[in-house]
Parts: structure tokens; C-alpha cells; sequence
């Protein structure tokens, strides 16, 4: 095997077994301990790490979306080439994940995370009734899926890493913040509505696209990106400040760049990688 191919080898490990977007969450709880200038708690940032890849992996090894008639991808293929060794994965991330939240959390929190942990799950099981008789995960549920992840992984990467800290208060700063990752977040998970569009309509899921077209989706994702970037310049002043409207940018090039036939390491690398960017040049900035 060359060097390349060798490489790309590796590359593709990292992005289809879902290290690259844990790594992209392990980055975000980072940042936030940045930008309010506290000390980072790796130990958070790598349950963040863990619980991600726990999560995005069981969701992709579900015996269902192995039978639903959508184009087999290149992705889908290393995972069934990969399953039991990804089911090994799983399980020992699961377990460092546990051992981590025993030995470094609080109780008191525990209820954010176990209702993180149904959604999470609701988000790809197929138990919710319907009138028919069927049954269908959350993400089924019409234009739902964009608000659950974002709204989750805002949870995971800013109120947990503040409850570790004991800094989590009712104030117009973390309320900001709060609203800064909402956003941001949600703007780039518009991207993947963007990408499964087609498989969306075989499988008549109604998301953004399919309700008002590829150009509206792409134009709410850029209003997101404003709040965000106003939400920012209200909050943030000096480098940190600079760093995140700079991502801001970024992401809207990434955001115009997008569309249905886009190859699907365009979004693996590019949407998700934009928080790792983000987190990258906090990092630089207040270091």
C-alpha cells in the first residue's frame, strides 16, 4: 500500500467511525472554559469526546438503516466492513465514559444528562407511535431533528462544562453564549439537511430543504450565522472576539459552497470541521 492510499486510509478511519466530530465536541468544551477564562476540565472535554462517539455510532449501527432503500455510501460501507470492531469501540468508550462520570461528576447534574441521553436515544430508535401503527424515531418527526441536535450539543458543550465548575448562573453572558452555540451549530446542521435531501424525500422525512427549497435553507442558515456573529459582538471584545466572527465568515463560505450532490467528505470534513476551526482559533486567540 502507498503513502497515499495509506493515508487515506486513516483519513477515512477518522471520519467514518465519528472520531473526528467527538473530537470536534472535546474542542467545543475547551473553548467554552476559554472564553469565560476558567480552567479547563479535560476530564469533561473527553466525556464530551466519548459520549459523542458512543452516541453517533450506535445511531449509525442500527440493524434499520442497513434495510432502508436509500444509495448505499461509501460510509455505509466501512461500517459494515468495521462493525464488530466499532461495536468494541462503543462498548470501551462507554465504559471510560461511565468510569469518568463516577470519579468526576455530581450527582446534582445527573438529570440534564440522562434527559441529553433519551433524546439522544429517542433520536434514532423507532419507538414512537404512530396512527398508522408505525413506528419512528424523533428524527422522523418534521423539522425536529436540526433543533434536537443543536439543542443538545449546545447542553454538552456549555451548561455541562459550567455545572462541572460550579460557574452556571442566570446571566446575560451565559445566556449569550448559550444562544452563540445554538446558532452556530444549528447553521452548519442545516448543511446535512442540505446534503440528505434526496434520501430524505425517499424516506419522507420533511426537513428545511424540503420544505422550502435548498436556496431558503441556505438563506436562514446565513440569518443564523448574523445572530450569531451580532450575539458575539455583543458579548466578546479583543482577539477572542476577532477569532469567532473570523469562523463566523468561514462558515458562511461553507454554508454557499454547499449542495445536494456535494461529495459527503465535503460535510464531514468542512461543516463539522467548522467547530474544530472555531475552537482552534478561540485557542490562538487567548493563548
Amino acid at each position: 500500500m502507498s503513502i497515499l492510499a495509506s493515508f487515506r486510509s486513516i483519513g477515512k478511519g477518522i471520519l467514518f467511525s465519528n472520531v473526528f466530530i467527538a473530537t470536534c465536541a472535546f474542542g467545543l468544551v475547551c473553548q467554552t472554559y476559554l472564553l469565560l477564562n476558567l480552567p479547563i476540565r479535560y476530564w469533561q472535554a473527553s466525556l464530551a469526546f466519548l459520549a459523542t462517539f458512543f452516541i453517533y455510532n450506535l445511531d449509525g449501527l442500527l440493524p434499520y438503516k442497513f434495510n432502508q432503500n436509500v444509495v448505499v455510501s461509501e460510509r455505509k460501507i466501512w461500517v459494515i466492513h468495521y462493525r464488530q470492531k466499532l461495536l468494541f469501540c462503543i462498548g470501551l468508550a462507554g465504559a471510560i465514559a461511565l468510569f469518568l462520570f463516577i470519579n468526576y461528576g455530581q450527582p446534582r447534574y445527573l438529570w440534564l444528562i440522562a434527559h441529553l441521553v433519551i433524546i439522544s436515544m429517542l433520536y434514532s430508535w423507532r419507538i414512537i407511535p404512530q396512527k398508522n401503527g408505525d413506528l419512528i424515531p424523533l428524527r422522523n418527526i418534521p423539522l425536529l431533528k436540526i433543533f434536537l441536535i443543536a439543542y443538545v450539543w449546545s447542553c454538552v458543550t456549555v451548561i455541562l462544562p459550567l455545572l462541572a465548575t460550579n460557574k452556571l448562573s442566570i446571566s446575560v453572558d451565559i445566556g449569550l453564549l448559550f444562544l452563540r452555540r445554538f446558532t452556530y451549530l444549528f447553521a452548519l446542521t442545516l448543511l446535512f439537511d442540505i446534503r440528505d435531501y434526496k434520501k430524505d424525500k425517499i424516506t419522507h422525512t420533511l426537513t428545511f430543504p424540503g420544505l422550502v427549497g435548498v436556496l431558503f435553507t441556505k438563506i436562514l442558515a446565513t440569518i443564523l450565522l448574523l445572530v450569531f456573529a451580532v450575539a458575539t459582538w455583543l458579548s466578546e471584545v479583543g482577539p477572542a472576539l476577532l477569532s469567532l466572527e473570523v469562523s463566523a465568515v468561514i462558515a458562511l463560505a461553507v454554508v454557499w459552497l454547499s449542495h445536494e450532490k456535494r461529495s459527503e467528505y465535503y460535510y464531514l470534513i468542512f461543516a463539522d470541521g467548522m467547530m474544530l476551526v472555531q475552537s482552534l482559533l478561540v485557542f490562538m486567540a487567548t493563548y
